[in-house]
């Protein structure tokens, strides 16, 4: 879950993309059923044990983690999007919601979704985070 507090710490600390969604609707885990929309789930969908890189101080960690962006319209989907790939655009390596993160390198982006029974809308977006631990 390391990955996924690095990056929900980096977009809660956004302020533009807080301006547009509250921190509070940006959460580790799925969004629950009836949540106030837009929001954004962070999820992880895959891990890396741990590794020692020759001469490192610590092991590196390495995770794909998804964003996912849920809005009762389309074009909300693709708006909140945007901010969340700005929100990356002036990463730089530090120490986030306690992890020491290394690197956050984007992923693919996924399907345009839209749940009939309920209209929401969604689209994903992976990222590789790596954290030394």
């Amino acid at each position: 879950m390391s990955g996924v507090a690095i990056i929900r710490s980096i977009l809660v600390n956004d302020a533009t993309l807080t301006t547009a969604i509250p921190a509070d609707r940006i959460m580790a885990g799925v969004v629950p059923i009836g949540a106030e929309l837009p929001a954004i789930s962070i999820t992880q969908v895959s891990g890396v044990n741990s590794f020692r890189p020759v001469g490192a101080p610590g092991s590196l960690t390495r995770e794909r983690v998804q964003v996912t962006i849920e809005a009762n319209k389309y074009p909300q989907v693709k708006s909140v999007m945007k901010l969340v790939k700005g929100a990356f655009s002036t990463y730089a390596r530090g120490t986030y919601a306690g992890f020491k993160c290394d690197s956050v390198i984007p992923d693919n982006e996924g399907p345009d979704l839209r749940d009939p029974e309920t209209e929401i809308c969604s689209q994903s977006h992976d990222f590789i985070v790596n954290w030394i631990s």
